[in-house]
């Protein structure tokens, strides 16, 4: 447990000494901070907690779990980072048009998609439209909206990178990326859909958190998405494919402020 504590030291005093202002990260409205998970932000102390509780594990005794140490590092930054985002320090970085253009064409692939499945598929997909409330106007750009609210989880990834060691960001990215069909049952595709989506950006080159020769050939081994999608009912590799690249030009809206921290020394 104390190299634990060392490590939550080290990486809060990396992230905060590369702040132009730390005061900044907690201007304005108060953040919305949620205790859980490994460590997190206590909002009253403004220090990373290490939570010892977690269901499942017995932190206290025994040897650490393999690479355990690189993904409480990568932790530790991603709770700063997102500290740091609902700052502003990852604002919009084209006009409001240009990213309403970007989601509009997200929206027009999506809406083909439910368009053109086969009718028993259709079936499927729209009553679990009508559970997500999507039940009027166009499906697509009800599962846009629904993307947007992990657009908070990707601008953090963004700032995790400046700071992320290689070890820390393969480990995190093989942490969040796994088969993700079990958990969402029956009658979820769409649901699914768009979490691979949204987590298919981990692996994105420009990211920077890893780096693999083919991304995308990576992600759909580590999920078995295509399996669990539906390539035979019209969710094909190439749809994904397309699908994420509508993505990644969104979530590219979206850039780090440079100017919020000091220039690296590296």
């Amino acid at each position: 447990m104390r190299r634990e504590l060392e490590i939550i030291d080290e990486r809060t005093r990396l992230f905060l000494a590369a702040c132009v202002d730390p005061a900044a990260l907690w201007a304005g409205a108060a953040p919305s901070l949620e205790p859980g998970g490994y460590a997190y932000l206590d909002p009253e102390r403004r220090l990373l907690t290490l939570r010892l509780d977690q269901p499942g594990m017995d932190r206290l005794h025994g040897p650490p779990l393999p690479f355990a140490h690189a993904m409480l590092g990568a932790r530790c930054l991603h709770e700063w980072a997102h500290l740091a985002d609902q700052a502003g320090f990852v604002p919009l970085a084209v006009p409001t048009a240009e990213r309403d253009a970007r989601q509009a064409e997200l929206a027009e692939a999506l809406d083909r998609l439910v368009r053109d499945a086969s009718r028993g598929l259709q079936a499927e997909l729209h009553a679990e439209l009508d559970e997500l409330g999507i039940s009027s106007g166009s499906p697509g750009e009800g599962l846009v909206a629904l993307l947007a609210s992990r657009l908070p989880d990707h601008r953090a990834n963004r700032i995790m990178a400046r700071f992320a060691t290689r070890l820390e960001g393969e480990i995190y990215v093989r942490h969040n990326v796994r088969s993700l069909g079990r958990h969402h049952g029956p009658g979820s595709r769409l649901r699914l859909l768009m979490r691979y989506l949204h987590e298919l950006q981990y692996l994105a080159p420009a990211l920077g958190l890893c780096a693999m020769q083919d991304p995308t050939e990576v992600f759909l081994a580590l999920t078995g998405a295509e399996s669990e999608l539906g390539a035979d009912d019209g969710l094909t590799r190439d749809a994904f494919v397309a699908l994420g690249e509508l993505v990644a030009a969104l979530y590219a809206c979206w850039e780090v402020d440079a100017s919020r921290f000091r220039p690296s020394r590296s």
